[in-house]
């Protein structure tokens, strides 16, 4: 009776699994876009519990519904203009500027010394929230091939969502303990790290499934 030999299948025999999010080729990309994403949703939904003590503060109980809402209202704008701008000539550089934006507009809102600078630092910190959404979004197709773009997009979602749920509580507990003006100052240098992360990512973001190379952002 001849016994029955083992064939083990080659190497080259066996279909290796595609990349996913977090593999070594996208995980720099992924944790820097959901970073991003979530201290800019931070901005936009966990600071708004300390509003109504930064308006009372600066003698503007009076305008807290301008204060509260400009940066929503902005956001729709921000998010209209960086669009534009994306498809046109990439995501790399309306990300760059909303990122900018994003930390030069928290310390406007921490620095306040009337309701109207809060207003205004509100207001441009909506505008630098949108076009970075709105760009993030363009950025993952220019980054990501096509399998990955559907997770990607969910983790997007997720890691803004998650602002809405824990960020309220950190950011009263924080005002309360110390000022609300300490909120915006940590957020700004939580933000500038992730910002310069996230240009050097897309400046080497090359081109997936064809996308077309005009798309791209310029490399210099």
């Amino acid at each position: 009776m001849t016994a029955e030999q083992t064939v083990h299948p080659s190497s080259s025999d066996i279909d290796e699994a595609p990349p996913g999010i977090f593999s070594r080729q996208h995980a720099a990309a992924t944790l820097t876009f959901a970073t991003v994403m979530f201290l800019t949703g931070f901005a936009a939904l966990a600071v708004v519990p300390t509003l109504p003590t930064a308006a009372e503060d600066l003698d503007g109980v009076a305008l807290f519904p301008l204060v509260a809402g400009c940066f929503v209202a902005a956001s729709l704008l921000g998010g209209v203009l960086g669009g534009h701008w994306a498809d046109r000539s990439g995501a790399r550089r309306p990300l760059a500027l909303g990122m900018i934006l994003s930390v030069v507009t928290l310390l406007v809102s921490a620095s306040s010394v009337s309701v109207w600078q809060l207003v205004v630092g509100r207001f441009v910190d909506g505008l630098a929230a949108g076009m970075v959404a709105v760009s993030v979004t363009t950025a993952i197709g220019q980054s990501y091939p096509e399998y990955l773009r559907p997770r990607m997009l969910a983790m997007m979602s997720a890691s803004w969502i998650i602002p809405s749920l824990v960020g309220p509580p950190i950011a009263g507990v924080v005002a309360e303990a110390w000022s609300w003006r300490v909120v915006f100052y940590g957020l700004a240098a939580l933000t500038a790290l992730p910002a310069v992360a996230l240009v050097a990512v897309l400046r080497r973001a090359p081109a997936k499934d064809g996308a077309p190379a005009d798309d791209l952002p310029p490399a210099g």
